[in-house]
């Protein structure tokens, strides 16, 4: 920080620039009584809050006046470094989306992640009617699905229609729904993206190898295993990566 100050009729002149990145700068008046030329000037220490060492210069400035040259100075600083982050945060934000972007759309040209429209209300309040979602092609090449995972497949009865659900059981699980709760190998799992509702209980119904059994999060408005059986692994298409669009509803699975 660059500080100066100067004598002026009855008051002291105090000019300041500070090389943050705001380049800030300005000058402010303080009354005072004594002063007194040939001394030396005190600068004030933004690191203590106290009275560094003094500087060559032209005009003495009385004890009583530094501490407020110096609590002016620093609120200055201090707001201006406030905007300074509030600046650099939008732009690394900026910045962040702009390279989702780019990656997303490298990857879509190699045909690694494909864009879908959700079409229904099956997986409310997830993913509504109107979401676009991007789907990872390459997950299930030689990873297994799990628990949890938002997939898109080919709809078993109709080849040509696609769907999306959750897999709730895996091959070589059990799983069962009663009194509006799923249980897997006996044991109730946990459900914080399932839409309130009651739904009918099913099972119990093993997994076999190469299937996974699939639901819809909006359990009551869901055409999923329970109506047309298991889902064959080959069947499946991608995982759901993220929501691109609309906007505000922004985010990664």
């Amino acid at each position: 920080m660059h500080f100066q100050v100067r004598p002026h009729g009855f008051a002291i002149v105090a000019s300041y620039k500070v090389k943050n990145g705001l380049e800030q700068s300005g000058s402010f008046f303080l009354p005072v009584l004594k002063y007194k030329f040939g001394v030396g000037l005190f600068s004030p220490s933004l690191a203590t809050g106290t009275l560094g060492r003094p500087w060559p210069a032209h005009i003495y400035c009385s004890v009583a006046y530094a501490p407020k040259i110096l609590a002016h100075t620093k609120r200055v600083v201090q707001e201006g470094s406030e905007k300074m982050e509030r600046q650099k945060s939008k732009r690394k934000w900026i910045l962040g989306i702009i390279g989702v972007v780019l990656l997303i759309g490298g990857l879509l040209r190699w045909g690694v992640l494909q864009p879908y429209l959700i079409r229904q209300p099956s997986m409310e309040p997830g993913l509504v009617s109107g979401d676009r979602i991007v789907v990872n092609r390459l997950a299930y090449r030689g990873w297994a699905p799990t628990r949890g995972d938002v997939v898109v497949f080919a709809f078993p009865k109709d080849l040509k229609r696609t769907f999306v659900k959750r897999v709730i059981a895996v091959e070589g699980e059990t799983v069962e729904l009663r009194d509006n709760k799923v249980f897997v190998n006996g044991n109730v799992i946990e459900e914080p993206y399932l839409k309130p509702g009651d739904f009918p209980p099913y099972g119990p119904e093993a997994v076999p190898v190469g299937k996974v059994f699939v639901l819809g999060d909006n359990r009551r408005e869901s055409e999923d295993s329970r109506e047309w059986g298991l889902l064959p692994k080959t069947y499946l298409l991608g995982k759901s990566w993220l929501v691109y669009y609309p906007f505000q509803r922004f985010r990664f699975f």
